[in-house]
């Protein structure tokens, strides 16, 4: 998790509201005194069972198995008047995948990814919900929008939040975090940003020195040609080899005095500025529909509007763009 950026769920509360339910639909109408208390005390360890595990440790989100059931029970309140609409919007990331993938990241990728979830949760209402719903996607359940108008402005905010933005903010949090974790290489306690930003910097070299690895990358990898080639460009360009000592010392946090942890910093600094160039086509891909009682629309149905429409921007457009629909019909896609 990130310092200062973990996107709380009130796990408490959850779990009253599970038991709540629970206690309402097996107890229904006026019941001897205390003896709602008492199921309840004992329903409350299954409720956090039951919480803890709809929630992604990483992101601190719900995961994808709260999903269906949660914008299932949203579209009924939808029909049966109790909420007068639903904003349902997904998220994609864009060339996520040359992160983990490619370069094989994966400490950064995480860090890229609990960044997202924050800056979702911190924008949005508490009524809001958000999900992972998948290694690089994302869902929000927005209740009751003001209007068409509303939800679009709420759409393109999250967007411009996120867009092009996460990297910086990521790679800020891991130059400033003070965060000790176990680097699972070495098995050593060491700085979360320094253990990401290393971890980056070696796939960035093996990269640039495996010709072959650029060749299978340009040829099967994920992403537009064009894309794929400009980045293979931006790789080859990058001055890596200044960095050579950085990566050589394998001393952790905790064996540096002061003045050589201010040294890791200025040269991780360095280093961010080089990522964000090599990675500047990381961006989202948007895709939102706000839904009415009219509408009469089924969680398959949102569901495989928004997802079919997220896989359309990043085959025809590369990316990087929203699109909003009004129910089932198209409203409007950003230039």
């Amino acid at each position: 998790m990130i310092d200062g950026l973990q996107p709380e769920i009130d796990f408490d509360h959850e779990v009253g509201n599970r038991v709540n339910k629970a206690l309402d639909l097996g107890f229904p109408g006026e019941q001897p005194p205390g003896l709602k208390s008492k199921v309840a005390n004992l329903a409350i360890p299954f409720a956090e069972e039951v919480v803890r595990s709809e929630i992604d440790p990483l992101t601190g989100l719900h995961r994808k198995e709260y999903y269906e059931p949660k914008l299932t029970e949203k579209l009924d309140n939808l029909a049966t008047g109790s909420i007068a609409r639903l904003g349902v919007v997904r998220m994609d990331l864009d060339y996520f995948s040359w992160v983990n993938d490619v370069l094989k990241a994966h400490a950064l990728g995480d860090l890229y990814l609990a960044t997202t979830g924050a800056i979702l949760r911190k924008s949005l209402r508490p009524t809001d919900e958000v999900v992972r719903v998948g290694g690089d996607e994302f869902v929000v359940i927005e209740i009751d929008p003001v209007n068409l108008e509303g939800f679009t402005r709420s759409v393109n905010r999250m967007f411009n939040l996120l867009n092009g933005k996460i990297l910086d903010q990521t790679l800020s949090i891991a130059v400033n975090s003070n965060r000790l974790i176990i680097d699972k290489s070495k098995q050593l306690e060491d700085r979360e940003g320094s253990i990401a930003i290393k971890e980056f910097l070696k796939g960035l070299v093996n990269f640039k020195n495996d010709k072959s690895s650029q060749h299978s990358f340009l040829d099967r990898g994920r992403g537009e040609r064009i894309k794929k080639g400009e980045f293979i460009k931006r790789v080859n360009k990058a001055n890596l080899i200044r960095f050579r000592e950085y990566l050589d010392d394998t001393r952790v946090w905790s064996e540096l005095s002061e003045e050589e942890r201010r040294s890791r910093r200025v040269i991780e600094n360095n280093i961010r500025g080089v990522i964000c160039i090599v990675m500047t086509d990381l961006s989202i891909s948007v895709a939102g529909t706000l839904v009415t009682k009219d509408d009469s629309l089924t969680f398959s149905q949102v569901d495989s509007l928004i997802d079919r429409s997220v896989n359309v921007i990043k085959q025809q457009h590369g990316g990087g763009k929203f699109q909003i629909y009004q129910g089932d019909k198209n409203i409007t896609l950003n230039a």
